[in-house]
């Protein structure tokens, strides 16, 4: 009964067009997406895909611009980014300018022109495939088969042959078996990983991952905060802590200025084994 009753809304929502809750509306002659005027006047009557496309007759639309070159019969809505009709695809978003103190948001609207419309789909979190290609916000970056590409937690993928942090391969990682552990770390059948955004001394933003040295993947447990241990060793940020005890490290319930983990011996801030006076 219930799906019927959505079925039938969906019908309804589909003939009589958009609602009074829809982003495009029709006010006094003219359309608008929200309070912003069309730029270009629709042929005929608009139809609502999503919050962010629609179609007339003729063209596509992003919000209040027309995709200029759209084909609107085969026009389709992927997710609120990507779209795609019969001959390209599109990542459509906004952006503002300082100059306008970051008030005004403005429509970019990008073809991607090494994408397959044919083959095309929208994963999730801003990444996309074709037959050929992976792509994030648009844009393709290197895989080795983007047939198995899959997309796993926290910035993570794999494929049949590598493992991926953030768009980037993770080197001599085995595809086949590599899994995330948490948001920092990762594993395969041979090694542990660790892997974080580098902020400091670049120009932007780098992923970086290295391999976690002299960790047994087979007792190797991620704790918090950066930590992780095996049977024989404690990690912080995949850097092994000298002279921690594995057995009876722990984190702390309450984290203090001055520590938060210990071990029978000792307690740790940011992976340093502290002395106290």
């Amino acid at each position: 009964m219930k799906s019927k009753m959505i079925i039938t809304m969906g019908f309804l929502s589909f003939l009589f067009g958009c609602s009074g809750s829809s982003s495009y509306k029709k006010e006094n002659g003219q359309w608008y997406y929200k309070d912003l005027l069309l730029e270009t006047g629709p042929n005929g009557s608009l139809k609502e895909i999503n919050a962010f496309f629609a179609v007339d007759s003729r063209h596509a639309f992003y919000r209040n611009a027309v995709i200029a070159g759209s084909d609107a019969e085969s026009f389709t809505a992927l997710s609120e980014h990507y779209a795609r009709d019969k001959a390209h695809v599109y990542y459509c978003d906004t952006y503002r300018k300082g100059q306008e103190y970051y008030a005004v948001r403005h429509n970019r609207i990008s073809v991607i022109s090494d994408a397959d419309a044919l083959t095309f789909a929208y994963l999730e979190s801003n990444y996309a495939k074709d037959s050929r290609k992976v792509f994030y916000e648009g844009k393709s970056f290197p895989v080795r088969d983007a047939g198995s590409f899959r997309l796993l937690e926290y910035g993570f993928a794999r494929d049949a042959f590598r493992g991926y942090y953030l768009q980037t391969e993770i080197a001599e990682s085995d595809g086949k078996s590599f899994q995330n552990l948490d948001h920092e770390y990762a594993k395969d059948a041979r090694n542990i990983y660790f892997s974080k955004v580098q902020t400091h001394d670049v120009a932007k933003p780098l992923p970086v991952t290295i391999p976690v040295k002299l960790a047994e993947t087979a007792s190797f447990s991620v704790l918090e905060k950066g930590y992780a241990r095996d049977n024989k060793s404690v990690f912080f940020e995949g850097n092994p802590i000298k002279g921690a005890n594995p057995a009876s490290f722990r984190m702390l319930v309450t984290e203090t200025e001055n520590a938060d983990a210990k071990d029978q011996a000792a307690f740790y801030k940011n992976g340093r084994r502290l002395v106290f006076n």
